[in-house]
């Protein structure tokens, strides 16, 4: 298995990757291995400071390695368990609310990726929106011409906005999850995320405070990514149906985007060694803060839409 799309932020998806490993086909596997082609999961480059700069990524990324290699031996490892862990290693908050933003703000890239699908590792990186396939802009930025355009995931139940438009046109209910559905997911999720953390005390355990500004930044992308879905199906909306509503809420929408996008590109910057060059993803290293433009020139194609 492949992991090319998550590599700065530490993520906890015990539901999402224990369904996963009960669903691989045991009849014609003895096991699995790991890695991406792109990143090196070796000892730590991004890190500007903390208690895992420097070190091995195992240490830094060590739940989700731990997920998956008890999965791999007992995918029925409950949540209870692994709360415990966390308790143990994290004792000044409590291990099941902690786990439970943790994964939380980790939905962002199954939810994300599911309706937003680019098939290969170079045609879609979500940590930063950027990818070669369905990109009009230089650097590779997905903006909301490429959320109508691009297919969902054929593995999930979510509705394409150009399918879902059409459905709507014709007077039919469409059948499956509709974008906004996908972007409420993404909202609640982050919503529950961040409402927990500030309810936990960082105390003086630095390995904790990256951990929770990690889950932080998760949460802000989620919110990214769930009003530029929201913001590009209104858009869609508009120039079908012609309400001048959805342009309005849109526009809104995309806004609200844009005004998450970025604390969450300070959160990545103030910590993580930016730019990055990422094999495969473009030809030239990923800038976030240089992404910004095109972040808010999203509203500006909703603005100017007829």
């Amino acid at each position: 298995m492949r992991n090319d799309s998550t590599y700065l932020f530490r993520s906890a998806l015990p539901d999402f990757l224990r369904e996963f490993v009960q669903n691989i086909p045991q009849e014609v596997n003895r096991g699995y291995y790991f890695g991406s082609d792109g990143w090196i999961w070796g000892r730590d480059f991004v890190c500007k400071s903390g208690p895992n700069q420097g070190e091995l990524e195992i240490k830094r990324h060590w739940m989700q390695w731990l997920l998956w290699g008890r999965f791999a031996y007992n995918p029925e490892l409950s949540n209870e368990r692994l709360a415990g862990i966390l308790q143990a290693r994290f004792p000044e908050v409590d291990g099941a609310q902690l786990l439970e933003a943790w994964q939380a703000a980790s939905m962002v890239f199954p939810i994300t990726t599911g309706f937003h699908w680019g098939p290969l590792d170079y045609h879609w990186y979500p940590e930063a929106c950027v990818g070669v396939k369905g990109s009009r802009k230089k650097g590779g930025f997905h903006d909301v011409e490429s959320f109508i355009q691009l297919d969902n995931h054929g593995g999930t139940d979510f509705i394409d906005i150009e399918t879902y438009v059409k459905e709507l046109k014709k007077g039919n209910k469409p059948d499956g999850k509709t974008p906004h559905q996908a972007a409420r997911r993404l909202l609640e999720n982050a919503e529950k995320a961040l409402s927990i953390i500030k309810t936990l005390d960082v105390g003086s355990n630095p390995e904790l405070a990256e951990t929770l500004k990690d889950i932080e930044a998760l949460a802000l992308l989620g919110r990214y990514y769930g009003y530029k879905i929201e913001g590009s199906a209104r858009l869609h909306l508009f120039r079908e149906i012609k309400n001048p509503s959805d342009q309005q809420k849109a526009i809104e929408a995309l806004e609200e985007a844009a005004a998450n996008w970025r604390p969450y590109v300070d959160n990545l910057t103030t910590r993580y060694q930016t730019p990055r060059w990422l094999s495969r993803i473009r030809s030239e290293p990923v800038d976030w803060s240089e992404l910004t433009q095109w972040v808010d020139e999203d509203i500006e194609i909703a603005r100017q839409a007829k």
